[in-house]
């Protein structure tokens, strides 16, 4: 069985024709380009082409997306791009910045949370001093701290007992103590710098919080309900986003990696005044596929010649492409 034989082919056309052109030529796998550096160094005024890389940042963009958010953007096998650089780049833009917006937002609900919970927290271990939080907080002479020490902090506590301050552990669990400590308005510096310094965690009681502490155990669980309702829905502004701009994210990255193929492949565009050259070799097989592959587009010129017809160009033993359109 004879082997088939290789031809050179060129691709010439105005450069207006160039994207859709390359559009085609990279959906073509069984075609062995020549890099135009091989040409423009032996031809006068011939040179490489060369254009402003804006798919890169927008698939970065795309990929950030999907990785910080855990989504998967699908694509879809489209033949030509038809969005602008600009279109695309306010939709990815747009997206991205709604969806930061809602991270920092849920971030911020999921810290008051917190804050509301270890108040409430601590605010049940207070309760066992059968006294209003306000004749606590509100003393004119005596200031109170509230939060958690590290338990071996809490036995370094013995070096400080000629200090003025009463310390009140509530409820110790494996890694800190649930606490409390007491000292005069005259001396609050001092003793907060001690607790500082062992690592004391300071609970902040909200203002609004007043009363008892079954009370203050009340309105901190009604603030815990409303924050978890509005963590929800966060989660449920943020699917919406995503569903709402699903389809032009897809048909965004699906152009956009069509377009970086494009951009890869301009190393085999020569050029020459207002036309381009691309040079390369087929399997004499494909002849009529490459003709067909540009035949929609006006102005486009397929010249085949033999193989060996150029003597700068090493004809290849074959297409290194794994699969070729049969």
């Amino acid at each position: 069985m004879s082997k088939s034989k290789m031809k050179l082919v060129n691709i010439i056309s105005y450069l207006d024709n160039l994207q859709p052109v390359l559009e085609k030529f990279v959906t073509f796998p069984c075609f062995e380009p020549v890099s135009s550096d091989k040409i423009i160094d032996t031809v006068h005024g011939t040179s490489a082409y060369t254009s402003l890389d804006e798919t890169t940042p927008l698939l970065k963009e795309i990929s950030d997306i999907e990785h910080d958010y855990k989504i998967e953007i699908d694509t879809l096998s489209i033949e030509s791009a038809i969005d602008s650089f600009d279109s695309m780049k306010d939709e990815i833009t747009f997206v991205h910045k709604k969806l930061q917006d809602l991270v920092s937002e849920k971030k911020l609900l999921f810290d008051l949370l917190k804050k509301y919970e270890d108040a409430y927290t601590q605010v049940d271990y207070i309760s066992t001093l059968d006294v209003s939080l306000d004749d606590i907080f509100s003393c004119s002479y005596i200031v109170a701290r509230v939060g958690t020490l590290p338990l071996d902090s809490v036995d370094k506590l013995k070096y400080y007992t000629t200090k003025p301050f009463i310390f009140k552990s509530f409820k110790e669990d494996q890694k800190v103590s649930w606490c409390m400590y007491f000292t005069t308005n005259f001396l609050e510096r001092e003793v907060d710098n001690i607790f500082s310094s062992l690592l004391f965690e300071r609970i902040y009681i909200p203002d609004f919080v007043h009363g008892t502490p079954e009370d203050a155990m009340k309105y901190l669980k009604s603030e815990i309900e409303v924050t978890k309702g509005q963590i929800e829905r966060v989660d449920i502004d943020t699917l919406e986003l995503i569903h709402i701009h699903q389809e032009p994210l897809i048909q965004m990255k699906s152009e956009l990696l069509l377009l970086d193929k494009v951009q890869k492949a301009e190393k085999y565009v020569v050029v020459l005044g207002a036309r381009f050259y691309i040079t390369g070799f087929i399997d004499e097989n494909h002849e009529e596929n490459v003709n067909q592959l540009f035949s929609s587009i006006k102005d486009v010129e397929v010249i085949f010649r033999p193989s060996d017809s150029d003597k700068r160009l090493k004809v290849p033993k074959k297409i290194n492409k794994k699969i070729c359109n049969k």
